[in-house]
């Protein structure tokens, strides 16, 4: 039998794989935690993808699900500012915030799974966008590319 090559789409495909485990595990968590699970892989042209959009106690959680065997820290590092907006302009753009500020209040939160021997560990950092990103009814701040 001849040896798979191992490409660097080998690679993608693993971390695709990663990344969808990930998510499945962050859903049966956030589920045993009470929050209601609205859209998964929440997707706009020109924007990008909202991991998980969820709900628990009148709250909006958009949800960035980062997966690895890296710290928790590393794994934070992943979701940068530019990230942030895409993640807000795809909700805008999909008519979730359609409410507007006086609406049910909204987070962007980081859930990261990390892999390990032990099996995974599951952290939720809630409300990670900073205040000059936050949403204020207005186009401004949710421009899909600068």
């Amino acid at each position: 039998m001849m040896a798979r090559n191992e490409g660097p789409l080998d690679g993608v495909e693993r971390g695709r794989e990663r990344g969808r485990r990930g998510e499945e595990l962050a859903v049966a968590w956030l589920r045993e935690r009470g929050f209601e699970i609205m859209e998964r892989n929440l997707r706009r042209r020109q924007c990008g993808e909202v991991d998980l959009l969820a709900r628990r106690g009148g709250v909006l959680h958009v949800i960035e699900v980062k997966t690895g065997a890296a710290p928790p820290a590393e794994l934070m590092q992943r979701v940068d500012e530019r990230k942030l907006r895409l993640l807000l302009g795809t909700l805008a753009r999909s008519g979730w915030l359609e409410a507007g500020p006086e609406g049910a209040p909204c987070l962007v939160d980081l859930l990261l799974v990390q892999l390990g021997e032990g099996g995974p560990r599951i952290e939720l950092v809630e409300d990670v966008c900073p205040p000059e990103l936050r949403w204020r009814g207005g186009p401004d701040l949710l421009r899909c590319h600068d």
